[in-house]
């Protein structure tokens, strides 16, 4: 049934954004038992921040870690799947900063990466 079908799926990674979490944090208050963690952190505990969460046992490695101003946080990833590489990335912009600005990165930011 697709219920049993549930207890199957692996999850290989998570993306979790404005998370609040600053360099402050133990790695017990955010780490995932049978994940790896790849953090941005946050300046406060109050906006921003960025995580991605890798199943134990994937290759991969952190390509890109941006805390920038208060405005943009990004985490990236290559991890391997089958033999492919593919990327992901986690990113939060805060609503009350500058969307031009925000949007500025964000541009630099894709074309950095599609070179």
């Amino acid at each position: 049934t697709d219920a049993q079908k549930f207890f199957f799926i692996c999850v290989i990674y998570m993306c979790i954004s404005e998370t609040h979490v600053t360099q402050d944090f133990t790695p017990n208050e955010i780490d995932i038992s049978g994940y790896n963690t790849e953090v941005s952190y946050s300046m406060s505990a109050h906006t921003g921040g960025t995580i991605i969460y890798i199943k134990k046992g994937y290759r991969y490695k952190e390509i890109l870690n941006i805390n920038n101003n208060r405005n943009v946080w990004i985490t990236g990833i290559e991890i391997i799947l089958e033999k492919q590489k593919y990327y992901v990335y986690c990113l939060y912009h805060s609503p009350s900063t500058s969307d031009a600005e925000f949007l500025d990165r964000l541009d630099d930011f894709l074309e950095n990466i599609t070179q």
